[in-house]
């Protein structure tokens, strides 16, 4: 009833004083005119450009502001809502299925139709109704971020975008005129630049930036893009590629006064990978995080000159060489270093002089010796050290609060072989119906587990089952939505938005997956290589189970990073899925007719026998140099087990006619296949 009211009343201001809407429509063209560097000055041409709508908008429920800039305050404002709420861009057309409607903003309350545009969600004013902070944090925001936010560049200070993953800006000229602006994040969406753009030139007022996860790859971090920020205090560029080919950091942040918090984890430097010396000039550096980005060199002992530095991690960053002793000139209270190759002993100066160490991890190193006991004398601090280090240490037992697999990273030493890996890690959670979340360990033959959108089926067999085992080739997958990371083998397959299962190694950044709510897809933020206990692959009648929120395969690809089955160099139009799907139709089958069994049994390795030797059979073919046997032994096989799975669909059917007739299809695939082999074999002699 409000909004009917509003629109009447509206409808009727309009009427009463139409002859000030010729008022409202110069205000608005003059202010796209204001700015031709930046502005479409033929925005205006088409009636149905989002500029010109936005300008209607204002005409329509606006024209009663009381001044120009609250006018120009509204048609910005509209802009942003009409080319970003449910508009398709390259990024939506790449990844969306064909057909499929780019979805609206999660929350769109007040917009437009309010003329106070500060009531509307995201939006904050301050007294005199400027535009000083947008706030639309993981809205669903889609199309393409307008130009025409230049116009709030005197005012805005605070613009938060992160996680809209569909979110689009290809040429961000706006940037050019954002004075005031202080804080802009827009990780996690698909701002697009060939590295950092040189239009942030234009922020000088900036003091927080993350960039991590966006389109804003594969190029240089220029010198000229952070020259003139110089009050910028929080950087974070993690998880992107950056073109090393004339420099990595550039100086404006090498010799930084201003920057305190900087993270460049899971980024790639290419082709040259810089040291660890390009942050010992953050005179004021107080956070630094690093993780499984690739550095040359090791720990350069002038980090202990940094005297603020308080936090600090580098895990997985093939740093190597000596622990330095004058990083105890430094203020650290938190030190991640597992996962290195780094040598030599623990300097006794840490523990006399980093009196404040709370956490301390280094195993999974090649450090040897015995741990200082000016170390273990801060276990008995309050609040303790926190202190992990590989097992063959002297001292671990009296002086670590963990040792090598204890501290959650196994050494290479524990490392076992799964026998064939195609499995999920024993924490991975799969949803059992009226039961809620259950470990990958936990589950049990006959458990009516989620395999898509709101459907459940039992698990009739698990093609590898083995609690103990270790195995070092599990990828952490972690995305944008509410879920813990997906942990599975390389050679799992995954299912994508795009209805496409591809396996888990060709993966990348912002590919986006199916997850288990119909009309939510997830995106890759980050993988990782990790080591996890426990390899557990559960079988469905779908040949899909979801696993941490996302729809996964039941089966493994057999050609590294290959979503199809290749002969020679020809693609086959099978994929892996599809193969493994229809060659398990007679294990399927046989649970059809005899009921799930609980006696399953295993190999050693934790392979059931159903899957087994089938498995062995179909890597030896695929091992073969020889195309044409290849061809030979997996096409009538196909036709075979086609035929079976033909049987089980029509079964499921419950039609004695369809039932016949596949019967004798089955028949004819077998004799067929007989007969091929027959000739082939003979032709080879």
């Amino acid at each position: 009833m409000k909004i009917i009211v509003r629109l009447v009343t509206l409808f009727f201001t309009n009427v009463v004083i139409s002859s000030q809407s010729v008022d409202v429509e110069q205000i608005i063209d003059s202010a796209q005119r204001s700015d031709p560097t930046v502005l479409d000055q033929n925005a205006f041409n088409s009636a149905t450009s989002y500029q010109a709508r936005a300008r209607n908008n204002a005409k329509f429920y606006a024209q009663d502001l009381p001044d120009e800039q609250q006018l120009r305050n509204y048609y910005v404002l509209s802009c942003i809502y009409l080319s970003t709420n449910g508009v398709s861009n390259p990024r939506t057309q790449e990844l969306i299925p064909q057909g499929a409607r780019v979805s609206s903003w999660n929350n769109t309350s007040e917009w437009i139709i309010n003329n106070n545009y500060c009531e509307w969600y995201g939006i904050t004013c301050d007294n005199d109704k400027n535009v000083v902070e947008i706030d639309f944090f993981n809205n669903n925001l889609s199309g393409n971020w307008p130009n025409e936010v230049a116009l709030l560049g005197d005012q805005l200070e605070k613009l938060e975008l992160f996680s809209n993953k569909f979110l689009y800006s290809e040429e961000p000229k706006w940037l050019l005129r954002m004075s005031s602006l202080k804080y802009l994040f827009f990780g996690g969406t698909s701002f697009t630049a060939n590295g950092v753009s040189p239009y942030l030139r234009g922020c000088v007022n900036l003091r927080e930036l993350d960039i991590s996860n966006s389109g804003w790859t594969n190029g240089p971090i220029r010198q000229e893009s952070f020259e003139p920020l110089t009050q910028l205090e929080y950087l974070d560029l993690g998880e992107n590629t950056y073109d090393t080919t004339n420099g990595d950091l550039p100086d404006a942040i090498k010799y930084s006064n201003s920057i305190e918090y900087l993270y460049m984890d899971n980024v790639k430097f290419e082709p040259n990978q810089p040291d660890l010396g390009i942050i010992s000039s953050m005179e004021l550096l107080f956070e630094t995080w690093n993780d499984f980005t690739s550095f040359s060199g090791g720990l350069p002992s002038s980090l202990g000159s940094i005297s603020t530095l308080t936090s600090f991690s580098c895990t997985y960053c093939n740093l190597s060489g000596p622990l330095p002793p004058e990083l105890a000139n430094s203020n650290l209270d938190r030190l991640w270093l597992y996962g290195n190759d780094l040598t030599g002993s623990i300097p006794s100066e840490w523990g006399t002089k980093l009196t404040r160490l709370r956490y301390l991890y280094l195993e999974r190193n090649d450090l040897t010796g015995t741990i200082p006991s000016s170390l273990c004398d801060l276990k008995y601090t309050d609040p303790p050290l926190q202190l992990g280090v590989d097992c063959d240490m002297e001292d671990v037992n009296t002086c670590a609060s963990c040792c090598g697999p204890e501290c959650g990273h196994v050494p290479d030493e524990f490392v076992g072989n799964v026998g064939g890996i195609f499995c999920f890690s024993g924490n991975s959670l799969a949803e059992v119906k009226d039961v809620g979340l259950v470990r990958m360990a936990d589950l049990q033959l006959g458990d009516l587990v989620k395999v898509s959108s709101n459907k459940f089926e039992p698990i009739y067999s698990f093609a590898h089952k083995n609690a103990d085992i270790v195995s070092a080739d599990y990828l952490k997958i972690t995305t944008d939505i509410d879920r813990p990371p997906l942990e599975v083998s390389g050679d799992h397959m995954i299912v994508l938005a795009s209805g496409k299962i591809v396996p888990a190694s060709a993966l990348q950044t912002n590919d986006i997956l199916m997850t288990e709510i119909e009309e939510e897809v997830a995106v890759v933020r980050s993988i990782q290589s990790i080591t996890r206990q426990g390899a557990f692959a559960p079988f469905t009648a779908s040949g899909t189970i979801v696993v941490n929120g996302i729809v996964a395969s039941n089966y493994i690809a057999y050609q590294q990073g290959s979503e199809y089955m290749k002969i020679g160099l020809m693609e086959t139009p099978f994929s892996y899925h599809w193969i493994a799907h229809t060659f398990n139709s007679v294990h399927r089958l046989a649970v059809m007719l005899f009921g799930i069994s609980i006696e399953e049994s295993y190999t050693d390795d934790g392979i059931s026998h159903w899957v087994d030797l089938p498995h062995k059979i179909f890597s030896l073919v695929l091992e073969q140099n020889n195309s044409i046997l290849i061809a030979v032994l997996v096409v009538p096989a196909i036709a075979v087990f086609s035929a079976v799975s033909f049987v089980e669909t029509t079964i499921m059917s419950n039609n004695p006619m369809i039932l016949t007739v596949s019967c004798i299809l089955l028949a004819t695939a077998v004799v067929a296949s007989r007969r091929f082999f027959s000739i082939k074999i003979t032709k080879g002699k």
